[in-house]
């Protein structure tokens, strides 16, 4: 049986909360970062050693892009919403 968790310990908050933390580079920069890995993986620069680390890294960064991508979704069809709201 699960237990009941607070609201504020829920799957989404928690991934909410890493993602939009101080830690976690900014969308631009995780964007970055994920084009100079594939340039290096095209261009032939890393080693084998690296090169799992570096696929692990931009799949991280590409997780964290997607969750920014889609709360600022979401934020916007609130903002929409509220408008509408107003509206009437």
């Amino acid at each position: 049986m699960k237990p009941n968790l607070p609201k504020a310990f829920s799957k989404a908050n928690l991934f909410n909360s890493i993602i939009m933390s101080d830690k976690s580079p900014s969308y631009s920069k995780a964007i970055a970062t994920i084009d100079e890995i594939l340039e290096q993986i095209e261009t032939g620069e890393l080693d084998v050693d690296e090169l799992a680390t570096r696929v692990k890294e931009a799949t991280e960064l590409l997780k964290l892009c997607k969750g920014k991508l889609y709360n600022t979704s979401k934020e916007i069809e609130k903002v929409l919403k509220d408008m509408e709201t107003e509206d009437e």
